[in-house]
């Protein structure tokens, strides 16, 4: 990803691959400025978690990650760490009005 400075944000991963987990559902989410309006959002998505520290899941083999964004320099200053990363082959989402 670029920014529109020049600033990069770059990530790649190696990992080994399983049958992406499947996930259907529906949300209503309310206005803050009138909340008896509301859209219907149906999604249909999978996804894999490659990487999860908690879960004690890594079939990460290898990966990078780079920023040269001025505005994430000090959230990105070498000292964090990877918790996860979950991969979504496919995200869905179909919008509607009630």
């Amino acid at each position: 990803m670029e920014d529109g400075s020049g600033g990069v944000l770059s990530f790649r991963a190696e990992y080994q691959r399983q049958l992406p987990t499947r996930a259907k559902a529906e949300a209503r989410p309310h206005s803050a400025v009138d909340p008896s309006f509301y859209r219907i959002y149906r999604y249909d998505e999978a996804s894999d978690l490659v990487k999860s520290v908690p879960s004690g899941v890594d079939r990460v083999s290898n990966y990078e990650f780079s920023s040269t964004i001025q505005e994430l320099q000090k959230i990105f200053d070498r000292s964090e760490q990877l918790r996860s990363i979950t991969i979504r082959p496919w995200y869905v989402r179909a919008v509607f009005l009630p």
